[in-house]
Order: C-alpha cells, then structure tokens, then sequence
C-alpha cells in the first residue's frame, strides 16, 4: 500500500464501506472530501484502532441493505489506550522541577467517590465512556470547571477528550491522555485549540499569567513589541528611539511579574491562615484540587517563593524607567568600550565620574548592549542587556532580570564585558579622555519650525577620545540662534589666567536662545 493510503483503500482493508469511513474520519477530526482523498498514516492506524475496539460496524458482519438496516445496539466503547504518564520522577533536583512533578502527582491521585464532586450517575457514566477513569473523578471535575469560562470549540466536554492534540507518525496523543499523564486543564485547553486552529478558551487573566500560558503573553502584544525593537536601527540618531522600544518591551511583562508577586503572597496566607484567595483556588481547581485539605496543602508547597526574585525584576523594570526619563544618552563603539576596560587608560578622578546621575549606554557589537544606571543617596544601581535579549523576551526569562542588578562603584580595573559595571568604568575612562578635546555636533536631522511653540530633534555630539592634529582651518564664527534651547548640565574644563591652569567644573542647566523663539526639545547622544 502506498505511504498515503486512500480512504476506499483502507476501508476495503477495514472491510467497511467508504461512506462509513469517512464519517468516523470526520468524528476523528479529519476532514477528507471523498473516498478517493488520502489520509496520513496515522489517521488509517487510529482508523484500525477504533475498528478494533468496537467502534466501527464491519461490513463482514451479517449487516442488512441500507434499505432494511435496524438502528445498532448502544455498545459502550473501550476505554483508550493506557495513557503515556511522565516519568514518575522528577526529570532533575532542580527545586522547579521538582515542584512540577509533586503537580503532576496531585492530579494523577485516585477519587473514586465521584458523588463528591456532585457528579450524578448518568454524568459518571457520560465521563466514563469518554475516557475517564472510574477512580479518577476529579479528572472529570477539571473538564468541568473549564467549561464555565467559554464557548470555545477547545472546550473539555466528553466528545473531545478524544481528540488528537498532537499528530506525530510515530506517536499521538489524545486529550484524555495529556490530562491523565498530569498536564493542567489550561495548557491541554491551549494544545486543543491549537490543533483545531480555533481560539483558545478564556481563562482568568490572572490565572493565564501565574500559569504562563501562551494566550496572556499573546494578550500582551509582547512578540509584536519584541519585533518592533529588532526591526529599529542602532545608529546614534536612532538610539533614543531604541531606548523607548526597549523599555516597551519590559513594560509588557510588568502585568505578569506583578501578578506572580501577589499569587505567592496568597499561597503564603493560606500556608499561614488557611484563607484561599480565588485567584489560589482557580489555580487549584485547574490542577484538580476542589477541597480544603491535604491535597490542597500539597499543591501550596509547589508554589515557591519567588517574590523576592519577582520584586527585584520590577526594581530592575523601575530603573529603567528611571534612566529613560532623564533622556541621557551615550553611545561607546564595540572596540573602544573592549580597549578601554582591557586596560586603564588614565586614572578616575571625583570629577569624571557618570556624565549624569541617570542615563542609558549603548555599546555596538555582536551583539549589541543596553546598559541602565540610576543614582540615588545610597549608590548608583545598573544593569544591562543584549538587543538579543530584548528581541526574545518572554515573560519567563523576565523574571530573571533582577539578578542583574549591580552597584556600580569607580573601584578599579574590571576585565570581564559581560556584567554592566566595566562597561560603565569604560564610559567614565572615555569621558575623562574627551574633557579637554571638543567636539563635533551632527544633527540627527533637518529641524524645521513654523510657529510651534516646541520642536524635537536628535543632536548627536562625536567626541574624541586622544587629541588631534592641529588644524590651519580658522575658526568659525558662532551661530546666532533663531530658536532656544535648554542646555543641560555639564562639566566644563575651565581656563584659569591667574594660575594658568585648567580645572574641571560643573554648568548648571540653563536656557539660551532668543526671548519668544520656539523651544527646541533635543535629546542629545554622546558618541565616543
């Protein structure tokens, strides 16, 4: 028989008509148009299998025309296949794993009274003969709260736990069997939908997020979020725009760290009080558990305590926010960031230290750096991330982002470029450089003001970092403003006569320009 058999082929093999065939096909959710249509080797294997088992009436049975055919006697079916469990240990000793496992353990445990579920007799028996085991009545129990929160075809009524939730030539498995091998009623729900190419049902928005299903990271527009900062170019005029599609991204999983914080607070009150929130409840009656109890109390202890790890992602979140609010920028190439915390070029000194108490760095390469510094009474906190980073961020890998803060403190020599705290040493060593060489401004584009009273642009200033050449070219006369500007804050390497001697001093911010001109608004980038 060829490798993709027709459905007259195999109902011929089956002894069935083609008819017959394709309406336990099209039960099975294969849609085939005619009995000259080819069907996967899988779908002809199920086939046989439900012959087997009794499901089908074969055409060598004594079966009268079509004409003169008596309605079949009620045959309760076989129950499926033994399901294909998971390993009965956990697959590492890692405390996640672990916690996975025990989960799985409290949804494999047997209830025979099914009474207790308040299911009557003809609701055992419906669920029975779908699949569910008699001693495992809260299996039945979870199908049924999922079916409270939607209409959607993936919902986990009986005449769908036969349904295939992954196809694979070798091995299929069906939802009865992704539910009895430990899986929560949420992700089986999600795989249905899936593979029926229908929306999944809505579960709690919370729930969703504790869970990490796929339908709240989709509701969060995270993936679109990661595309539209891949999709940017990293040149110095464009980095303030990278800045806002990076933090764009972290804003999306705020919802879901928060969301984590409070769902561990409420597993630790009922560990300590007793008091299940509903959001705790919802996450138990998705894992089967329906009671007060020790069942209960076994779910609780596979909830972790996180939250400190969770807290700190958002403090991480926060000192971005932070950095992007004060719109400093600065942009170290990959080679000179590399030499220049390979060795100390100059000593730091109190005045080279961060060009503001808060900013943003970029640092080019493969890949590429963004690193964040907030300074407050008690130190300057940073941390730093890879456009790889961002472009893939998921709500679970954000969830580690607080283990990267740092204290940056001006303490010496640091060799290793992947940590936030050499990059900014390299920062303070470029700026020392730079202070007593000038240096060449490129707007990041045409500015042009009619009678607004605020303009934006980009000023990107290049900054050498070892003196130049002189040059014979006179210098040129300033340009007299037509507009005004507000001058940030910056040190300056002030000449003085009387000692003939240079010293470092700091400018306040200040505006100039003329009195009624439009403000131009500009977020300047410095290029070392």
């Amino acid at each position: 028989m060829a490798a993709k058999p027709r459905v007259h082929e195999i109902a011929s093999e089956l002894g069935i008509d083609s008819k017959t065939a394709l309406r336990i096909l099209k039960e099975m959710g294969e849609f085939v148009k005619s009995p000259s249509s080819t069907i996967e080797p899988a779908a002809a294997r199920r086939l046989r299998v439900a012959l087997e088992a009794g499901i089908i009436p074969s055409r060598a049975s004594s079966a009268p025309r079509k004409s003169e055919r008596s309605p079949l006697p009620a045959r309760k079916p076989k129950p499926p296949r033994p399901p294909v469990f998971r390993p009965s240990s956990p697959s590492s000793d890692h405390p996640e794993d672990v916690a996975a496992h025990q989960r799985r353990r409290v949804i494999q445990r047997s209830e025979p009274d099914w009474s207790r579920f308040g299911f009557s007799e003809k609701e055992r028996d419906t669920w029975t003969r779908a699949g569910v085991p008699e001693d495992m009545a809260h299996i039945a129990a979870m199908c049924r709260d999922s079916m409270k929160r939607s209409e959607s075809p993936a919902r986990l009524f009986p005449a769908n736990l036969r349904k295939p939730i992954v196809e694979d030539p070798f091995e299929s498995q069906m939802v009865i069997e992704a539910l009895l091998s430990g899986e929560d009623t949420i992700r089986v729900q999600e795989r249905l939908a899936a593979r029926l190419a229908v929306p999944p049902p809505a579960a709690g928005v919370e729930l969703l997020r504790v869970l990490g299903a796929a339908a709240s990271v989709a509701a969060t527009g995270l993936y679109g979020r990661c595309s539209a900062f891949a999709a940017i170019d990293w040149s110095p005029a464009n980095l303030p725009k990278v800045a806002e599609a990076a933090l764009d991204v972290l804003r999306a999983v705020v919802p879901h760290l928060r969301t984590l914080v409070d769902f561990e607070s409420q597993v630790e009150e009922y560990r300590n009080e007793r008091t299940v929130s509903p959001l705790f409840a919802a996450f138990a009656r998705a894992h089967g558990v329906f009671h007060v109890g020790d069942d209960l109390d076994a779910l609780a202890e596979t909830v972790l305590d996180h939250r400190a790890s969770f807290q700190a992602a958002l403090d991480a979140i926060a000192i971005a926010e932070t950095a992007l609010a004060a719109r400093h920028f600065s942009h170290l190439h990959s080679e000179a960031a590399q030499s220049l915390v390979d060795s100390r070029v100059v000593s730091l000194s109190p005045e080279s230290l961060l060009p503001a108490p808060d900013g943003i760095l970029f640092v080019g390469g493969a890949p590429s750096r963004l690193v964040f510094w907030t300074s407050s009474p008690t130190g300057t906190r940073c941390f730093s991330l890879t456009n790889d980073e961002v472009s893939s961020m998921t709500p679970h890998w954000a969830t580690a982002i607080g283990a990267r803060i740092e204290r940056w403190e001006p303490d010496g020599y640091r060799r290793d470029t992947s940590t936030a705290l050499p990059i900014l040493d390299a920062l303070v060593t470029a700026r020392e450089l730079t202070l007593r060489h000038g240096s060449r401004k490129v707007s990041g584009g045409r500015i042009e003001h009619g009678g607004g009273a605020e303009i934006k642009a980009v000023v990107v200033s290049y900054r050498p970092m070892y003196p130049t050449l002189p040059s014979d070219e006179p210098s040129r006369p300033g340009v007299k403003l037509d507009h005004r500007v507000r001058v940030r804050s910056h040190p300056r390497n002030q000449f003085y006569p009387s000692t003939k001697e240079h010293k470092v001093i700091q400018i306040e911010s200040y505006e100039k320009g003329p009195q009624g001109a439009p403000l131009l608004l500009c977020d300047h980038v410095t290029v070392y």
